[in-house]
């Protein structure tokens, strides 16, 4: 199963890369990360501990699979995790012309965590905030 999200902002590639290269200041626009462990570069592991919705902390533990700076990232989970499931997210920065970057997010889920995920609550959230810059 994949999820993606795509999203026009007002800034070039280099502002945006300048914002998720300061893994310690995630949090203030993530609300999801309470910290995260690493630094973004090739082959780095990292531990990020993530707030749940019913208010636990989750450490999520990964790798940096790709990376080219001011363009991709990418990312796979590990750990416990990565036995019954595959995981990865990207996220991609593409300069238009205008003047504007595309910021594409991409998660792609294989295994046997399919059969707990859920598209229909994505779906609904869409329809719900009418937000056309998002899809999967």
């Amino acid at each position: 199963m994949n999820i993606k999200l795509k999203t026009q902002v007002q800034y070039s590639p280099e502002q945006i890369w300048d914002v998720l290269k300061q893994t310690d200041q995630l949090p203030s626009w993530n609300p999801n990360f309470l910290s995260l462990d690493g630094t973004l570069a090739k082959g780095e592991r990292f531990k990020a501990y993530v707030l749940r919705s019913s208010g636990q902390t989750h450490i999520l533990r990964g790798q940096i699979t790709r990376l080219e700076a001011k363009k991709n990232i990418t990312w796979q989970s590990l750990g416990w995790f990565a036995l019954w499931s595959k995981h990865e997210h990207q996220i991609k920065l593409l300069a238009h012309p205008e003047g504007y970057t595309e910021m594409i997010q991409l998660s792609r889920f294989k295994g046997l965590i399919l059969r707990y995920l859920k598209p229909e609550p994505l779906r609904k959230l869409k329809a719900r905030c009418k937000l056309p810059s998002m899809a999967y």
